[in-house]
This record gives structure tokens, C-alpha cells and sequence, in this order.
């Protein structure tokens, strides 16, 4: 399990994405459900719901969640839930999904933090043509099974790649991406003289 966020996403010239940044990473035992994990990992604004509320069973579908939040920042330009703290970051979901119950939570009764936060019966978002305005149908269909706060009804990584979005909303052809830059770097390192500046005033 990562710490998913847009800055630990590298895409080379190619259009191969890469996973950076692995200090909070953790390796998941799929055969020891019961193992405990530590709660405060991931940065906060990609933080699932399960991990704000102190749970320390859970399981991928915390980077599945990382990655609903992904999306929409693609869209939107900035990221979904931004809260400077974990309770305004929880006050931020409740805006967009309304609040956590057992209707929308399964397994919500059972949170370590269950009951030390009193929320007032907000309403979910009906419209996420509202949240993400650039998002397509089928995105907007993949992002209500990624970003949602129950885990077992949240989308695996192998569901995810078999929805439609990624057969129907698949590009021609793939976006720009910009070259490499490189430097080249004269091994006549004594060499101060103003030629020495000119070439280098170029990259200021």
C-alpha cells in the first residue's frame, strides 16, 4: 500500500507512468486480514475514510481511494478534499458524500473514532457533474466506485481497469509530453568567462 498522491506520479517521455516515494509504503498480507497497520500513513487529502478514522485492518482499497482523488484532480486541477487537519479533512468528504452512516458505511459502527465526531445529517452530492464539471459520464460512473467510504463496496484495482471508462474514453492518441531536458555540461570546469555566463543565462 502506497503513498499515493499526484507528486509520487512520474510519467516519462514515453507515457510510462512510474510509483515514486515508497518512506510510508507497506506491505499488505492478503493471508493475515487481522494484521495491524498504521493508520497515519498516506498524505491527508488522499487519505481513505477508514485510515481518518483511526482503522488499523485495512486493506488496498485505501489506495484505491488515493487514486479516485487522482482522478479528479486531472480533471479539476486541484485536488478534491483539502483540509488542514484530519477533522476538517472528514468535514470535507461529508460535503461531497454526506455523512457516514450505516446505509453508506458498512462496517462504519466499527471504526476505532465511531462516535467522537457528531455530524449533522448531510446529504451526499447527487449531481458529480458538479464536482468534476470536465469529467465524462464514464468517468464520473468510475469515480462514484472509487471515491466512496465504505471499502467493501469500493472498486479493487483488477474492477477499476475492467470499467468502461478505460475502453470507451481511451484517447486516439496519447497527450503531448514534454522532452527530457538535458544539459550539457563542458569539462573545462575553471572556465568563468563571460561565455561561461551567457551559456548558462539561458536556463534563468
Amino acid at each position: 500500500m502506497e503513498d499515493l498522491k499526484p507528486d509520487n506520479i512520474l510519467i516519462t517521455s514515453t507515457g510510462l507512468l512510474k510509483i515514486t516515494d515508497f518512506g510510508q509504503c507497506c506491505i499488505y498480507v492478503s493471508d493475515d486480514p487481522s494484521r495491524n497497520y498504521d493508520c497515519q500513513v498516506a498524505s491527508r487529502w488522499y487519505r481513505a475514510p477508514e485510515l481518518l478514522f483511526g482503522s488499523t485492518t485495512y486493506d488496498p482499497k485505501v489506495d484505491e481511494w488515493a487514486c479516485g482523488c487522482i482522478f479528479t484532480e486531472f480533471y479539476n486541477g486541484a485536488p478534491l478534499f483539502t483540509g488542514r487537519n484530519d477533522i476538517e479533512q472528514i468535514g470535507k468528504l461529508v460535503s461531497v458524500l454526506g455523512s457516514p452512516c450505516e446505509r453508506n458505511w458498512k462496517s462504519w459502527n466499527i471504526m476505532p473514532d465511531y462516535g467522537k465526531i457528531v455530524f449533522e445529517d448531510n446529504k451526499p452530492v447527487d449531481n458529480w457533474k458538479a464536482v468534476v464539471p470536465l469529467a465524462s459520464e464514464t468517468c464520473l460512473s468510475l469515480l462514484r466506485k472509487l471515491v466512496v467510504y465504505s471499502a467493501e463496496e469500493r472498486y479493487s484495482a483488477e474492477a477499476a481497469l475492467h470499467h468502461e471508462f478505460f475502453i470507451v474514453d481511451i484517447p486516439k492518441q496519447a497527450p503531448y509530453v514534454p522532452p527530457p531536458i538535458s544539459f550539457r555540461i563542458s569539462q573545462q570546469m575553471d572556465s568563468t568567462g563571460p561565455d561561461l555566463d551567457a551559456s548558462l543565462a539561458q536556463y534563468y
